[in-house]
């Protein structure tokens, strides 16, 4: 005999909303549902069909919650791991690993999403060489206040909120083009004319929320000095969902930044 209960998956969408799952979209019959701590599973919905019971993992680290021997009352949220315990989900899994097929069953504990399904953290990167000395070319981007020339598409303004000379601590104010954001940036590491790193306290966007940081690494190389930019940002909330849009967006949009800048200083030589 199975242990294992079957339910509609209306009845396993009224669930995972229960436990604080959200429909994120609807396919055909497949609603998506994501928990804002990142689990995140789809349920087949048809009209008088429920779903089978041999889809259930079998394990001896499941849950006595699963089985038709315990009353639906015994449900609670601390039970809950890839789904709300004692109904159907089915877990997404990394596409390239599953050949684009999403694997059936509820695991137990329900395993690491992979980092381009609504990871915390997505790594940008670029690379510019500017004909300009290391000394002068780190000057230019201690100076944060330039940064609405360099990028006018993320930034609307930039102040220095601490006194000359710029160097390690020193915070600048932005405002970010985007929902008029509005926080700080700090250096927390200044050493000219190689590395400086930066970094900047939690901004809510919107229904979500990033927290900053970032490195420029300067090399001299033949005729000039090599920028290499990375940024890596926090995400949180609803823009967790959209880190692989946002990873593209800001890998082609910081390569633009980086050969302004470097227009910039050629033209100041």
């Amino acid at each position: 005999m199975n242990p294992y209960r079957a339910l509609s998956g209306k009845k396993v969408v009224a669930a995972l909303k229960r436990h604080g799952f959200e429909v994120i979209r609807t396919r055909g019959s497949h609603q998506y549902l994501r928990h804002p701590d990142g689990r995140a599973t789809v349920v087949p919905v048809h009209s008088g069909e429920t779903i089978g019971r041999g889809s259930w993992p079998r394990s001896s680290a499941t849950p006595s919650c699963l089985m038709n021997s315990s009353p639906a009352s015994s449900l609670r949220p601390k039970a809950v791991a890839a789904a709300p315990l004692g109904c159907h989900a089915v877990c997404m899994r990394n596409p390239r690993a599953t050949g684009g097929r999403l694997n059936a069953g509820v695991r137990w504990p329900c395993p690491r999403w992979p980092r381009h399904f609504g990871g915390d953290d997505v790594e940008i990167v670029g690379r510019v060489i500017v004909r300009r000395p290391a000394d002068v070319v780190f000057d230019f981007f201690a100076d944060m206040t330039r940064l609405p020339e360099v990028a006018p598409e993320d930034f609307v303004s930039v102040t220095r909120d601490t006194p000359d000379p710029i160097g390690l601590s020193s915070r600048f104010t932005y405002v970010m083009k985007r929902a008029r954001a509005k926080s700080t940036y700090e250096w927390e590491t200044f050493d000219r004319p190689r590395r400086l790193v930066w970094s900047g306290p939690r901004v809510d966007i919107g229904p979500g929320w990033v927290e900053f940081w970032g490195e420029y690494v300067f090399e001299t190389v033949g005729g000039g000095t090599q920028v290499h930019a990375r940024f890596r940002p926090k995400l949180g909330g609803a823009s967790r969902f959209l880190a692989p849009a946002i990873k593209m967006r800001n890998t082609l949009v910081l390569g633009r930044q980086l050969r302004r800048a470097r227009d910039l200083m050629e033209r100041q030589a």
